[in-house]
Parts: C-alpha cells; structure tokens; sequence
C-alpha cells in the first residue's frame, strides 16, 4: 500500500519501484510462494530515493527553488522543520513534499500543509499566491511541452494540481530538497548555473 501510495496512480511509477525493490532484495526470477519481506525504515527510502533517480527533475526543482531574480527587496527567510531556512518558494517546494502524497492542492490545505513546515511565521497569503503563480511559469518555461504542474488562480486563492505523479516522486523521494537547503535564496544567475544537475 504504501508503494502503490508514493505512485500516486501510475502503472509506470509502480512497475519502477517494485522493480528497485527486486534488485534490493535480490529477487531475479518469479517466486513460487508468497514471502513476508521487511521494507520498514532506512531501506525502503533508499529504494524509493533510487527509483526517484530515473525521474529527471532536478532543473527544474532548482529553478522553482530558486525562484525568480527579485527586484530590489530581499525576500522573507523562514525557518523550516527539515532545520534548513528558505525563502517562500523552498517553504513551498517543502509543503508539496510534506505529509501524504497529494496531486491536487486547494488553497486552504497548501496552507495547512506551509503552516506544518514552518516552525515561525509562514510566508504571506500573497506571497504564496504569486510564488505559485510563478512555479507554475517555471514549470512551464522549462518543460513547455509538459504538464508537470499548474496552478488555478481565483481571486486571492487557487489550486495548486501536480499532473505527473514523477515529479511529485521526485519531490519526495529524491535528495533534491535536501542539497539545495545550502544555497542562499536569491543568489542570481551565477549561482543558479551552478546548482546540482541530478
């Protein structure tokens, strides 16, 4: 269940997990009888974090991570329950990753979800609004013939939908996240380019 959870309606997505978990428990050939196995804790992430290596979507979590180049003001820091700080767009990028698998995000519980993994003060309403408006615009900018990942604005809320349950896998299950909680937000171009390209 728990697989069949992190696939999030994939058949493909499935198929790729069960497969890392064969090659992790060294099974090369159908079995003739059922067989308890034990994929609790360190060695189901490490299974699930290989199968998120064959999702490529490491650019383009490092320029929604990034975020826009701002003009003039610095953007809010906020600290975070990974014990990491980012800006409202890693705060986002977070709540995505957070709890269960979810593809469809109303307002009020990507709210709930930004309140969880902020240990101070989110980020502001409007704030959010236009950080999700602006992922949805990277996600289009980067892969234009791709839904990955869309926004629906309504007045001062919306709905934040993530159409490739691969991109959500990798979210969650990849070291992404984790290797770009070292980079300053709103660091310019120059560092941009030399994000990790996983």
């Amino acid at each position: 269940m728990r697989l069949a959870e992190e696939a999030c309606g994939s058949p493909q997505l499935m198929q790729r997990i069960c497969l890392d978990v064969c090659f992790d428990l060294g099974i090369r050939h159908e079995q003739t009888e059922k067989t308890a196995i034990n994929l609790e804790g360190t060695r189901l992430h490490s299974i699930l974090e290989q199968s998120s290596t064959h999702a490529d979507f490491g650019t383009m979590v490092a320029n929604m991570h990034q975020g826009p180049k701002t003009r003039g003001t610095e953007r809010r820091v906020h600290n975070l329950i990974d014990g990491s700080e980012g800006d409202v767009y890693r705060v986002l990028l977070l709540a995505l990753a957070h709890g269960n698998p979810t593809m469809v995000l109303p307002y009020n519980l990507l709210m709930e979800r930004i309140e969880a993994v902020c240990t101070g003060e989110p980020p502001a309403a409007s704030s959010i609004v236009q950080a999700c408006r602006q992922l949805d615009a990277i996600a289009k900018r980067i892969a234009p013939t791709e839904r990955v990942l869309e926004w629906t604005d309504q007045e001062l809320t919306g709905t934040l939908s993530i159409v490739n349950p691969y991109f959500l896998f990798y979210l969650r299950c990849s070291r992404k996240l984790q290797t770009l909680a070292s980079i300053k937000p709103n660091a310019g171009s120059d560092q941009q380019r030399s994000l990790p390209m996983d």
